[in-house]
């Protein structure tokens, strides 16, 4: 699927040099019919509205797996 490879490609965003927590939000989108459903996940500092991860996949615990572990922050 050209959407999730597109997304796989994409550089992942600079973190911020201080983040206090993570929010975690998600979008689907229709690809070429209704019958193809796929979830944008995406991970926000809520205080700046940045956005600090992403992943493209199936509403899931696997895919949200995925975004948790792209989104650890470690100081």
């Amino acid at each position: 699927m050209w959407v999730k490879q597109a997304g796989n490609e994409l550089p992942e965003p600079a973190l911020p040099e201080k983040i206090e927590a993570i929010e975690f939000d998600e979008m689907w989108h229709f690809v070429q019919s209704k019958k193809n459903k796929w979830w944008i996940w995406k991970a926000l500092d809520p205080s700046s509205r940045k956005c600090i991860a992403w992943v493209i996949g199936r509403r899931d615990a696997q895919t949200f797996r995925r975004l948790y572990d792209k989104a650890t922050y470690e100081k």
